[in-house]
C-alpha cells in the first residue's frame, strides 16, 4: 500500500466482545487494509488482550475533563486525543459506532468526494423524535424548529481525510465544552446535526446522490464573484453598506451591479472595485424577478471568460444586505440555497399562491420551509444550469413577471423536487444568510461580534439599514458612517 494507512476509529462502551470481532470480520472480507482503533471504557485487561489479538488497536479513553458527560459526548475527545497523537499515520479516517455493523464494502474503496463526508439519515430533521429532541437540549425549540426540514445526518459515521476529520472533532468538542447543564442522553446528535447545517466547515459534504465533483481551481482564475442587481428606488441607501461590508470581510473577491447607475454611484462602484453592468430601470413591483434574467446573462459573460471565470458565485436579486464574514468561507458542493425563516409554505398565502403557478403543492411540498429567491450560492457551471432550469419555467408564461416576486415559487419548485442534476442544499435561517424580515425566534448574540443562532452568517438580509441589527453590524465593520 502506498503512502499513509485509513484507520476506522471506534467507540466501546457495554458491548459484547463478539459485536467487535463481527464488525472487524466484515471489515477484513471487504479487503480492507487499514487499522482498527477501538476507544475503550470500563472494559477488563482480558478483553483488551483478545481484542487486541485480533489485529485491533485498543486505547483506553480517559475520563472526560468536562463534568457529567456521558460516554456519546466525550468519545469525541477521545478521538481527538487519538488523531493528534497517531494522526500523521493515516490519509483517511472513518469515524463509527461498531455496534451491530457490519460492512460489506471497504468505506475507503472510493475517492473521497470531499475532506469531510457526512451520512444522510434518509428523512427530516423533524421527522425523527430523537434527533429532534436531541437538537431541542444542545441548543433549544426555536433552534429545533428552524432546522425541522435539514436532511438528518446521522451522528454513527462520518469519514473523511484526516484533516478533515480533525476539524469535524474540533468543532464538536468545542460545541461540546463548557456547558452549563449535564452533557447527557443523545446530545450529540442534535450537536452534531448543528455542525451539520448551521455551522458548515470547509468542504464538507452531506452524502446525497449524485456526488459533487472535485473543486479543483484552475490556475490563473479569479476566486469568487458577487453578482447583485441594483434598482435605486430600493436599494439606494444600502448600496455603500453593501459594498463596504463586502469589501471589510473580502478585498479578493470580485463585484458585479446591475442596474441603471448614477455618476456617483458608478464612482462608489469604483472605489470598491465593482464591475458595472448595465440594465435599464424597471418597475419596484417586478425587480426582483427581472433581476434574474440580467442576472443569468451576467453568469453566461462570466462563463465565457476563461482567463477571469470564477470558481464560486454568490447571486443577489438585491442590494438589502451586510457581510458579517466571506460569504465564501464554506465552500458549497452543489446548489446552495436558503429559508426564510421556519414556517412552510402552507403557512404563507403569499408564497402557496407564488408555486401555485408552476406545480400543484401537495402535502409534502406545504410543509418545506420557504426557499428564498434573493440569494443563491454554488460553483459558476452549476449556478448557469439552474438559471437555465428557472427561466424555462417562464417560457410562453412571461405575462407571469407581473406578478410580485413570482420568481420564488419557481425557485421553490425546482429545489424541491427531482428535475436538477445536482445536489441542493438548503440552509436553514441564520446558517450562512439570515433574513432580518421578520421575528425569527433565533437569539442574536453581539458580545463577541453578531452571531445568530450561534453561528455568524455570511450575508444578513433586512428592511432597514438602522434597524439595531444593521447598527450593531454598521459598528463591528467600522461602518458607522456608510
Amino acid at each position: 500500500m502506498n503512502g499513509p494507512k485509513n484507520l476506522i476509529l471506534c467507540y466501546w462502551v457495554g458491548l459484547g466482545q463478539g459485536t467487535i470481532e463481527s464488525f472487524v470480520a466484515s471489515l477484513r472480507r471487504t479487503g480492507f487494509a487499514g487499522d482498527v482503533c477501538v476507544c475503550v471504557e470500563g472494559v477488563a485487561a482480558a478483553t483488551v488482550a483478545a481484542l487486541r489479538a485480533h489485529g485491533i488497536i485498543v486505547e483506553r479513553a480517559a475520563p472526560s475533563a468536562q463534568p457529567r458527560m456521558a460516554g456519546p459526548a466525550s468519545r469525541y475527545f477521545t478521538w481527538l486525543d487519538v488523531l493528534a497523537r497517531h494522526g500523521d499515520e493515516y490519509a483517511n479516517v472513518m469515524l463509527t459506532d461498531p455496534a451491530g455493523t457490519t460492512r460489506a464494502a471497504d468505506p475507503f474503496a472510493s475517492p473521497l468526494p470531499a475532506d469531510i463526508v457526512y451520512t444522510h439519515g434518509g428523512c427530516r430533521l423533524g421527522e425523527s423524535p430523537a434527533d429532534h429532541d436531541a437538537v431541542v437540549q444542545a441548543y433549544g425549540e426555536s433552534m429545533a424548529h428552524n432546522m425541522r426540514d435539514c436532511a438528518l445526518s446521522i451522528a454513527g459515521e462520518v469519514i473523511g481525510t484526516r484533516s478533515g476529520i480533525l476539524r469535524y472533532l474540533v468543532a464538536m468538542t468545542h460545541e461540546l465544552s463548557g456547558r452549563a447543564t449535564p452533557v447527557t442522553g443523545a446530545i450529540d446528535r442534535g450537536v452534531h446535526n448543528y455542525i451539520v447545517h448551521m455551522r458548515q466547515l470547509p468542504d464538507a459534504w452531506l452524502g446525497t446522490s449524485p456526488r459533487p465533483g472535485p473543486l479543483a481551481r484552475a490556475a490563473g482564475t479569479a476566486t469568487d464573484a458577487v453578482l447583485a442587481f441594483y434598482h435605486r428606488e430600493r436599494d439606494a441607501a444600502w448600496l455603500p453598506l453593501f459594498l463596504g461590508s463586502l469589501r471589510c470581510a473580502s478585498e479578493t473577491v470580485s463585484v458585479h451591479c446591475i442596474g441603471d447607475f448614477a455618476p456617483d454611484e458608478q464612482a462608489l462602484l469604483s472605489r470598491h472595485r465593482g464591475t458595472v453592468h448595465y440594465a435599464p430601470a424597471v418597475m419596484t413591483e417586478i425587480a426582483e424577478n427581472v433581476a434574474h434574467f440580467y442576472l443569468s446573462k451576467v453568469l453566461d459573460q462570466l462563463g465565457a471568460d476563461g482567463a477571469e471565470m470564477p470558481e464560486q458565485v454568490l447571486v443577489l436579486d438585491g442590494m438589502h444586505a451586510v457581510f458579517p464574514r466571506d460569504p465564501f468561507r464554506n465552500a458549497t458542493l452543489g446548489l446552495s440555497v436558503f429559508c426564510e425563516g421556519p414556517g412552510g409554505i402552507g403557512d404563507s398565502a403569499f408564497n402557496l399562491h407564488r408555486l401555485g403557478h408552476f406545480v400543484m403543492p401537495d402535502e409534502d411540498r406545504l410543509q418545506r420551509s420557504i426557499i428564498s429567491s434573493s440569494v443563491m450560492r454554488g460553483r459558476l457551471p452549476v449556478v448557469r444550469d439552474f438559471y437555465r432550469r428557472l427561466l424555462a419555467e417562464f417560457l410562453g408564461r412571461a405575462n407571469l413577471l407581473t406578478v410580485p416576486k413570482v420568481i420564488q415559487g419557481a425557485v421553490n419548485k425546482l429545489c424541491r423536487g427531482d428535475g436538477v442534476l445536482f445536489p441542493v442544499v438548503a440552509h436553514p435561517n441564520g446558517a450562512e444568510v439570515y433574513f432580518d424580515l421578520w421575528p425569527s425566534g433565533l437569539a442574536v448574540d453581539d458580545r463577541h461580534g453578531v452571531r445568530i443562532g450561534g453561528t455568524v452568517p455570511g450575508v444578513v438580509l433586512g428592511t432597514q439599514t438602522d434597524s439595531e441589527l444593521m447598527t450593531k453590524l454598521r459598528i463591528d465593520l467600522g461602518l458607522s458612517d456608510a
